[in-house]
């Protein structure tokens, strides 16, 4: 799981990565690069949480939070979706 939360004034996003790949962030509709975070371990598994990653965001930021089963899954013709 990843959670996170968005402060709308600020632009500031407060959020914890439990497992999953990291978000990735577009900016100006061109792909900036993940927004790293040390993972903690998955929910259900116990642990303490590894890290609280902060971001600032600018106006008409987008971050896209997937998980692992988007890059696993497979096309009809068996390849990669990228």
């Amino acid at each position: 799981a990843q959670i996170g939360s968005l402060n709308h004034h600020s632009g500031e996003l407060t959020w914890l990565n439990a497992g999953h790949p990291l978000p990735l962030l577009i900016r100006d509709r061109t792909f900036v690069g993940e927004l790293v975070c040390r993972p903690s371990l998955p929910l259900g598994l116990g642990g303490s949480v590894a890290e609280i990653a902060v971001t600032a965001l600018q106006p008409g930021d987008r971050v896209l939070f997937h998980t692992d089963g988007v890059a696993d899954s497979r096309a009809e013709d068996g390849g990669t979706f990228g």
